[in-house]
């Protein structure tokens, strides 16, 4: 059977027109597109998509524009650079919440350095241009960036007298080269003053202003240290659920060299109405106040609102730090029918119960008119008939009433202080006490927040105890460990207190659960500030706290697991800036004072006293007889990693550790681990899944 290749095929095949025809009628095709598209463009598009945009990526967007146009396709399409370093989005819905949508579809293995998004003026084109990677900081051998920064210092001289060439240089030095070249010297200025407000800390600083077109306002939302891609989403989210439309949207970064970095995050907007945002308007009172929170929310709040406009952002968050609460209590009790997604799912499911359960929270530590016990005790009696009568089974039943015994049981929140990082609650101990947790503790404080839970526990008014940070690696990892979490704060503050009993300090401790990839920095923060909330006699903190205790409180913390020195420091900086009494004491083992224990082992050394004199008991001599450990705990641990340097130190090849079980798995030897590989992994603070076992 003969073939053919391509070389005795016809040049023109049978029903297939020639090559110049297709040319010319594509070229036909395209230019009566581009007549008709590139003036409507050019006419509709904003003044500062062309001031933002360069020429060749101008072309680059038109060019993408034509093409679908002719070819009858919708415009909705994305493109990448070919370094996948831009990511441009062509739409024509602008709804309010599309670009949350965008956003969350972002790559997530690249971080998001700036963004810009243009709607036309007539509504029907949005372009969304997203860039990755490390920005290029600002040249000032460059000619434009160098007339840039000559063109503010001018500026500055006429309009801000007080900010120094000096500091316009230095400030230009943290700078992005887009940022520069695109910002005119008022606007770089202005985000001046924003930066010296929010430099140095992870406070979040939120504005209004009036644009150019009487029709429209400007949002400025600006972060210390925050996620640049969820700070936009969740941002976009926010002003979608109040029904504000997005025209324009702006992400920049400066660096802030002695904290990290500030983001601005600005969006050009209208109201509901198609107008302006009345700044007196109670529409954008709730905007600021939740635009200000944002950072700190919990997604599951985020999604409920998106969800259910309706529902409030604060009553939303306050049921579900109750219903995390609340798991400690119900699922000692039935662990299969109250796991914290059901006992959420029956809050969800009674949503007008619940919300009126977290009502009353909230207007029973209301500073401006707080709720009487008589009132409050009237109002618990109503709630209880209702819930009996209308919840939707007997277990959302039983949630629901434990969720209001909670509120009882509160004696102080931070829910009213403005700029909280999350929501705290000071509990009468009472509250979690079973059969299984007998001895009651001094105090206990619960702290609920974007990716994490945590609790502080303490047997007396002056104890003392660590902070440690647990760090699930899996969603079922963090199931178990959220099932556990007050057992093992309690349990190790009751040791510590047993510890204790021959000095004045009493046991305490701390810890926090983060969910599966939240970040530790932001949880640790988040909930020191939100205990700094609770217990700072800082007069402006202490208005917005009704407290039922009547008790003035002291905490004293120490590192203990994933806590770093960056940690500690940030802590003591924070307890001096919220006005807490002691603010060196707050929190133990300070770099250049105080005793790191991780650097001398302190409680390592105390562990191997009692191994000495038990192994002695028993007959065993450990100075010149072998004896094998096993180790819960990794290397890179405090205790166990001290330990294993410590065994090493004082007993030599006598001590064979045959077994180490850490978060990040377990070994075993029954030959004994080589003590090198063990030296070098805790020298390392690496867990016992990086043993080299060549």
């Amino acid at each position: 059977m003969a073939t053919s290749t391509l070389s005795d095929q016809s040049p023109t095949p049978e029903g297939h027109a020639e090559p110049e025809q297709l040319i010319a009628e594509l070229v036909s095709s395209f230019q009566d597109t581009a007549e008709s598209v590139i003036p409507r463009f050019l006419g509709q598009m904003p003044r500062m998509y062309f001031q933002d945009t360069d020429h060749d990526t101008q072309l680059s967007h038109l060019k993408a524009i034509v093409a679908a146009q002719s070819a009858d396709r919708p415009l909705d399409m994305t493109l990448t650079s070919e370094d996948g370093s831009i990511w441009t989005t062509i739409r024509t819905d602008d709804r309010p919440g599309v670009l949350a949508e965008v956003v969350k579809n972002l790559p997530m293995d690249f971080s998001l350095r700036a963004a810009k998004v243009h709607t036309s003026l007539d509504g029907n084109l949005v372009l969304d241009t997203f860039e990755f990677g490390e920005p290029r900081p600002f040249d000032p051998e460059d000619p434009r960036q160098r007339e840039k920064l000559e063109a503010t210092i001018e500026y500055a001289k006429a309009e801000c007298p007080d900010w120094t060439p000096e500091q316009i240089h230095a400030h230009f030095d943290n700078c992005a080269v887009d940022y520069v070249n695109t910002l005119t010297p008022l606007r770089i200025a202005h985000h001046y003053t924003l930066f010296q407000k929010v430099a140095g800390t992870d406070g979040t600083l939120v504005e209004i202003e009036p644009e150019s077109n009487p029709d429209e306002s400007r949002i400025t939302v600006v972060f210390g240290n925050a996620r640049t891609r969820t700070s936009v989403e969740r941002c976009a989210t926010l002003l979608a659920r109040h029904g504000v439309s997005i025209n324009r949207a702006y992400l920049d970064l400066i660096k802030d060299p002695s904290h990290g970095v500030v983001t601005y995050v600005g969006f050009v907007v209208q109201g509901p109405d198609k107008k302006a945002i009345d700044p007196e308007s109670t529409l954008w009172q709730t905007v600021r106040k939740d635009l200000t929170r944002v950072k700190w929310v919990h997604y599951d709040v985020l999604e409920k609102i998106t969800e259910n406009p309706e529902l409030h952002i604060g009553l939303t968050e306050i049921t579900l730090g109750l219903s995390h609460l609340i798991h400690k209590v119900l699922n000692p009790r039935a662990p299969f029918e109250f796991t914290l997604e059901r006992i959420k799912n029956c809050a969800w499911a009674n949503l007008p119960l619940s919300m009126a359960v977290a009502l009353l929270f909230k207007k029973r530590f209301d500073p401006r008119g707080p709720m009487d016990d008589a009132t409050f005790d009237a109002e618990c009696a109503k709630l209880t008939s209702e819930i009996d009568r209308t919840a939707s089974s007997e277990t959302s039943r039983t949630v629901l009433l434990t969720m209001l015994d909670a509120v009882r049981h509160v004696l102080r929140t931070n829910y009213h202080v403005h700029g909280r990082f999350g929501f705290a609650v000071r509990l009468d101990p009472e509250f979690l006490r079973n059969d299984d947790r007998p001895a009651l503790p001094y105090g206990v404080f619960f702290v609920h927040g974007r990716g994490f839970d945590g609790f502080h526990v303490r047997f007396q008014d002056i104890a003392r105890g660590g902070l440690r940070v647990v760090m699930p690696r899996s969603e079922a990892q963090h199931g178990r460990e959220a099932e556990r979490l007050y057992d093992e704060v309690y349990g190790l503050a009751f040791a510590q207190q047993l510890k204790n009993k021959d000095i004045p300090e009493g046991g305490a401790k701390a810890a926090i659960l983060l969910e599966p990839g939240a970040g530790i920095d932001r949880c640790v923060k988040a909930f020191v500030n939100s205990l700094l909330d609770l217990i700072t006699p800082e007069p402006e903190t202490r208005n917005q706290i009704v407290d039922l205790s009547g008790l003035d409180e002291l905490i004293y913390l120490g590192p203990d697991e994933n806590i770093t020195p960056d940690h500690i420091e940030w802590v003591v900086r924070r307890a001096a800036l919220r006005g807490y009494p002691l603010p060196t004491a707050f929190m133990s083992s300070k770099p250049g004072a105080g005793i790191n224990h991780k650097v001398y082992g302190v409680t390592s050394e105390g562990v191997n006293v009692f191994l000495d004199v038990a192994l002695n008991a028993v007959g065993i001599d450990p100075r010149k007889q072998p004896f094998t450990v096993k180790i819960t705990g990794g290397p890179d641990g405090d205790v166990a990693g001290n330990m294993i340097r410590i065994l090493h130190r004082d007993y030599g090849d006598n001590a064979r550790v045959i077994a180490i079980g850490d978060g990040s798995g377990c070994a075993e030897d029954p030959d004994g681990f080589d003590t090198g590989e063990l030296m070098r992994l805790f020298e390392e603070a690496l867990p016992i899944a990086s043993y080299d076992r060549s």
